[in-house]
C-alpha cells in the first residue's frame, strides 16, 4: 500500500550554505591555524618536521577526503590526523594524537562562519511545530565542535548526522533514511531543506522525502527544482502548503 502524503512532521536541514555560510577565506584561516599549531606541537615533541612538511600532509589529507567523497565516504578527524602522521612519517602515541586532534578541532571554535540571515529565528520558530534533523558533510570539521561553535542554532535539533561521526556522506541514501528513522518519522513525512539540488534535494526525494531547495541569490543558485525558497523566511510558508 502506498502511503499518502500528510502534513510534514519533520524538517531535515543541510548545514553549510543553508544555515551557516561556508566561506573559503574562513576555512583558509582554519587551515593556517591547524598547520601552525600542529607544527608547534610536533616540534615540542622533538619530531623534526618543517611547516612545509605539515602543510603537505594537511593537503594530502584533503585529497583523501576528496577521493572518499566520490563514494560518499568520510574520514573522522582522528583518521585525518593519522593520515597526516603517516605522510610525515612518524608514529604518534595516544597522548600526542589527542593533542593534535584538539588543535585541529579548535580552529572551528576560533574562526566562525556567519549564519545565513534568519537562520536562528527560523529554527526557533519551526522547532515549535516540527521535529528537526540535520545532515552535514563535515569535511575537515567535527560535528561535535560544530555543535559547540553554533550552540544557539544547533540546540533545537533532536537528530544530527555528521559525516565525520557516521562515516557516510550525502547523497548516500543511508544519510537520509537513518536520520528519518532516528526522528521516528516516515520519510514521506519528512522535508529536506538544502542549497544543493544534487546532494540535498533530489536524493532526498528518491528516498521518499519531500524537499525544498534553498536558492540563495547571494550564491547565485539557479535551478528549476520546485519548490524553492530564496530566503529562509519563506520556508514556513512553503511548509504550510505541503
Amino acid at each position: 500500500m502506498i502511503k499518502t502524503k500528510n502534513k510534514p512532521q519533520a524538517v531535515i536541514f543541510d548545514f553549510w550554505n543553508t544555515l551557516v555560510y561556508d566561506l573559503p577565506d574562513v576555512e583558509e584561516k582554519r587551515g593556517k591555524y591547524r598547520i601552525e599549531k600542529i607544527h608547534e606541537i610536533l616540534v615540542r615533541h622533538d619530531i623534526r618536521v618543517s611547516i612545509s612538511d605539515v602543510s603537505f600532509a594537511y593537503e594530502a589529507a584533503g585529497k583523501m577526503i576528496g577521493e572518499l567523497a566520490k563514494n560518499n565516504r568520510a574520514l573522522t578527524i582522528r583518521e585525518q590526523i593519522r593520515l597526516m602522521a603517516e605522510t610525515i612519517r612518524f608514529i604518534p602515541d595516544r597522548e600526542l594524537i589527542e593533542k593534535l586532534e584538539d588543535a585541529y578541532n579548535r580552529a572551528n571554535l576560533l574562526f566562525l562562519s556567519p549564519l545565513v540571515p534568519g537562520a536562528e529565528e527560523m529554527i526557533e520558530s519551526l522547532f515549535r511545530k516540527y521535529k528537526l534533523g540535520l545532515i552535514s558533510n563535515t569535511e575537515r570539521s567535527s560535528g561535535k565542535h560544530l555543535t559547540m561553535a553554533y550552540h544557539n542554532l544547533m540546540k533545537r535539533f533532536s537528530v544530527t548526522y555528521f559525516s565525520d561521526e557516521r562515516k557516510l556522506r550525502k547523497p548516500h541514501p543511508e544519510t537520509y533514511l537513518t536520520t528519518a528513522a532516528e526522528l521516528a518519522v516516515d520519510p514521506i513525512d519528512c522535508v529536506m531543506v538544502g542549497d544543493d539540488e544534487e546532494k540535498d534535494c533530489t536524493p532526498a526525494v528518491v528516498c521518499g522525502m519531500r524537499a525544498i531547495l534553498f536558492a540563495d541569490p547571494k550564491r547565485g543558485i539557479k535551478s528549476d527544482f520546485s519548490p524553492q525558497a530564496s530566503t529562509l523566511s519563506q520556508l514556513a510558508q512553503i511548509l504550510e502548503k505541503m
